[in-house]
């Protein structure tokens, strides 16, 4: 009986051990989670210069042609000569959909403006990769960096946009993927601040400031 007693405690002690370990590291990811799609809330010049500074097109993702600019997008990546051109047309691109996203959802079409996140969510992971590519080639980035390092600013603040702008109803439409945008965006960040310690510095400095983070996740 008291071996029996023994085990019981012995796999009780573990069994609980077991499950603060999940629940702590639930808990680091959500955190850590929070961290990396943050957003930097904005000044209204910042928004407005940012509104003004990414390229974007003449017509919206949902017009009958808008298909053409799309594939005119994709030949001219094609040819662009090497990774760090490739990189150059990409942040063109991110700005591009961001931009959109952000008219789309101000005009409450809360669907387009998250099929257009989620195509500048992938837009920034492909600068990133070839970016790294660029770097791992030995192809000069200085001024791609500066530019980025440029870019990257105007979409945070434009990011903000959604949050600080935006009427209630698309903002809530759009939130989930503007924090998702947020994070990659984030992620592109590091990975150029890694190369470029003033640009690390710059970037630290603007998320000392106030903070916009994702709501927390639902209690399962």
């Amino acid at each position: 009986m008291k071996r029996m007693g023994v085990r019981q405690l012995i796999f009780g002690f573990f069994g609980l051990v077991f499950l603060l370990s999940i629940f702590t590291t639930s808990t680091l990811a959500q955190e850590q989670d929070a961290t990396f799609s943050a957003i930097p809330k904005a000044t209204e010049i910042e928004m407005s210069d940012a509104m003004s500074k990414l390229s974007s097109n003449r017509v919206l993702p949902g017009y009958p042609l808008y298909f053409l600019i799309t594939i005119k997008e994709n030949i001219q990546r094609f040819f662009q000569p090497n990774s760090a051109a490739k990189a150059q047309w990409d942040m063109v691109l991110a700005g591009k959909r961001l931009r959109e996203a952000y008219q789309l959802a101000y005009k409450n079409d809360v669907k387009g403006a998250n099929h257009t996140l989620q195509r500048y969510q992938k837009h920034i992971d492909s600068l990133r990769e070839e970016y790294q590519k660029a770097k791992s080639a030995n192809q000069s980035t200085d001024v791609l960096s500066d530019q980025m390092s440029t870019q990257f600013t105007y979409q945070q603040s434009l990011l903000a946009s959604f949050i600080q702008k935006l009427p209630t109803d698309p903002k809530k439409g759009v939130e989930g993927d503007v924090f998702a945008s947020a994070k990659h965006l984030n992620n592109a960040i590091q990975t150029l601040s890694n190369d470029r310690p003033s640009i690390r510095d710059f970037f630290e400095e603007r998320m000392k400031h106030e903070l916009f983070l994702p709501p927390p996740a639902p209690e399962s």
